[in-house]
C-alpha cells in the first residue's frame, strides 16, 4: 500500500502505514511513494502472480512501469 492521497475530500487522520499496521493479514505491506512500490513489486514478483493496482490517482504508473520493466 502506498500512502493515502487526498483529492477532494478532506486529508485523513490516519496514514496508510496504519492501516497496514491494523491489518490482520502478514503479507500486508507499507511501501509508501509509487516508486518505492515499484521497486519492491518487481523485486518480489513471481511468474504466475497477479498485480490489481486500486487508484482514484496516478498509482497506474505502477503497473504502467511493473509491465514495462518485466
Amino acid at each position: 500500500m502506498t500512502e493515502i492521497y487526498a483529492s477532494r475530500e478532506a486529508k485523513q487522520e490516519f496514514s496508510s502505514a496504519e492501516v497496514v499496521g491494523s491489518m490482520p493479514h502478514s503479507s500486508a505491506r507499507y511501501t509508501g511513494s509509487l516508486e518505492d512500490t515499484t521497486k519492491y513489486l518487481l523485486k518480489h514478483l513471481r511468474s504466475g502472480d497477479v498485480l490489481l493496482v486500486l487508484s482514484a490517482g496516478d498509482a497506474d504508473q505502477i503497473s504502467a512501469e511493473v509491465l514495462k520493466r518485466l
